[in-house]
């Protein structure tokens, strides 16, 4: 409608530079495909509740005409909208109208910057992203039509499933192009899971060797369990909620956001269990400051299973040596 009322388009295409609507919306259109995010086009006339629900934004770029069912259904979606120029100054029949103070107003020059948390990434040329949604986790799928090689910045804190090798590991900032592709999952679900069955892959003997009662069933390829800390596991730990602290060569304390937990060797212990669950995909991680944290992590996962993508477990020793369940408790989870 504003294209038609305000930029007086009738058919084909045209220049822009003398109109309102149009001349920003192809400069959105620019600043989305730059940046890798993913989009739809949307009329008003044909928007419905479904079809705004499962965006994460909304830009309006200077929609001056809009029609009384759009005006309220925008109103209901306010916090997901970003509005350049005037929203609604005009009804669908080109009169003024009181224009809708809704939404968050920003310029087209800081576009990019609203946008960085929603963008995929930057590939080079001959390499597709496409990111999507699977029963609730987010999914990028990089695909290499031109035998490109060169590196990719990977979002920190997701997994990679790499089908060169069918090799699948958390990520740590950059990695080689595939030859063929990969999938990149970013953020998963919150339901419920407990250990029965899966594939364990330790990256210490000596945690195998303590676990080994503790291992569950193979036969699940749905599941995937790294075992061990930056100690000997040291890809996909930076720049996500947890790190871990070392002091004189020895990790001896756990950050969670803004919450330290310190440990004493043999005697008291804390364990991360980081999980991304993708519908019947579980990825996830178990770490403990020490060996008797990871033992630690390893029982509870077992034993009670995990709901949340991060939580932290407590070990404290009741004087005989061992981590046995009963001394271990559960911290938060979230």
């Amino acid at each position: 409608m504003t294209r038609d009322l305000v930029d007086r388009y009738v058919a084909g295409p045209y220049e822009v530079d003398g109109t309102v609507h149009m001349k920003v919306f192809r400069e959105v259109i620019k600043v989305l495909a730059e940046n890798c995010i993913q989009f739809d086009i949307l009329p008003v006339k044909e928007i419905s509740k479904g079809d705004l629900k499962r965006y994460d934004f909304i830009i309006a770029p200077k929609i001056r005409c809009l029609t009384r069912e759009s005006r309220v259904l925008l109103s209901e979606y306010a916090k997901k909208v970003l509005v350049i120029g005037q929203l609604g100054a005009l009804d669908d029949m080109g009169y003024p109208t009181p224009p809708l103070s809704m939404g968050m107003k920003v310029k087209l020059s800081d576009l990019p910057r609203f946008l960085a948390n929603y963008s995929a990434l930057r590939a080079p040329n001959g390499v597709i992203v496409e990111k999507f949604n699977l029963n609730g986790c987010e999914i990028l799928s990089i695909v290499n039509v031109t035998s490109r090689r060169g590196e990719i910045e990977l979002p920190r804190g997701s997994w990679i499933l790499r089908f060169d090798d069918m090799n699948i590991f958390p990520a740590d900032g950059k990695i080689g192009v595939p030859s063929t592709f990969l999938l990149v999952f970013l953020r998963g679900g919150n339901r419920s899971f407990k250990l029965t069955r899966g594939q364990v892959i330790f990256h210490s003997s000596i945690d195998k060797a303590l676990n080994r009662d503790v291992i569950p069933k193979e036969g699940s390829s749905n599941v995937i369990v790294r075992v061990g800390g930056p100690a000997v596991d040291p890809p996909g730990w930076k720049n996500i909620n947890i790190s871990f602290i070392a002091e004189n060569g020895h990790y001896n304390a756990l950050r969670f956001r803004n919450l330290t937990f310190r440990s004493t060797y043999g005697v008291e212990d804390y364990s991360v269990i980081w999980k991304i669950q993708c519908g019947n995909l579980s990825l996830l991680r178990v770490a403990g400051i020490t060996r008797y944290g990871t033992r630690a992590g390893l029982l509870w996962l077992v034993n009670h299973g995990v709901s949340g993508e991060y939580t932290i477990i407590r070990w404290l020793d009741d004087g005989n040596g061992g981590v046995e369940l009963k001394e271990i408790s559960k911290v938060m989870s979230c």
